[in-house]
């Protein structure tokens, strides 16, 4: 058994030796020649059609939109009340600015307001009544209207003046008694008759300036 084991070694041996394996005589082909080589051209694998929505897809964007629909609506909702919040706030101070406005137009309480006239008037009037002088033309005037009044079946009276007046009238042709009276002021004529008295002068429009005040209210 040895002796057939070591003929079949050397005809192996015989065999390669008689015919060399040389790396010219093998040749390497890529595997896309190959292919290109075939008659029969390489299977493609057809494309697939993208798989229909199952119901839970559809229950999952339904969500999905819901969500992004409330979200919309809470924003829109927000801007809204933001600007109504800016409306209101404006308003206010509007009103603010407006009750301001007028608070400051409101006239004073009427009765110092008129205090202030009654005697703003009543100094300017007496003022004025002191400063200017006594026109002789003038006094002469009003005791001639006072004296008028008298009939003439009446007893002659007795005509009041101031005593600068009673001066100046003392060669004045007048049908009445002149009496000098320090109470009464520069051109006013107090007459003196059987029936009462009749005045006449600045007293007199001073008096009427004292009654209109105390219509109005005024403290005297």
């Amino acid at each position: 058994m040895s002796e057939v084991w070591r003929l079949d070694r050397a005809g192996l041996a015989a065999a390669s030796s008689a015919a060399p394996v040389r790396g010219a005589d093998i040749a390497f082909v890529p595997l896309a020649a190959r292919l290109l080589r075939s008659e029969t051209p390489a299977a493609v694998s057809p494309m697939r059609e993208p798989a229909a929505p199952t119901e839970v897809d559809l229950a999952m964007a339904e969500a999905a939109a819901w969500e992004r629909g409330v979200a919309e609506g809470l924003r829109q909702s927000g801007d809204l009340l933001a600007d109504e919040r800016a409306a209101l706030v404006e308003e206010r101070e509007a009103l603010r600015r407006l009750a301001q406005t007028l608070v400051a137009l409101s006239p004073q309480p009427s009765g110092d307001l008129a205090l202030l006239l009654a005697a703003t008037v009543e100094r300017l009037v007496r003022q004025v009544v002191g400063e200017v002088a006594i026109d002789g033309l003038t006094l002469l005037a009003r005791a001639k209207a006072a004296a008028a009044l008298i009939a003439d079946e009446a007893v002659p009276g007795r005509m009041r003046l101031h005593p600068q007046d009673a001066a100046r009238l003392a060669e004045a042709d007048l049908p009445v008694e002149l009496v000098a009276d320090a109470t009464l002021s520069p051109g006013s004529v107090l007459l003196e008759t059987r029936d009462g008295w009749i005045e006449h002068g600045v007293d007199v429009a001073l008096d009427r300036l004292d009654a209109v005040l105390d219509g109005l209210g005024v403290a005297r």
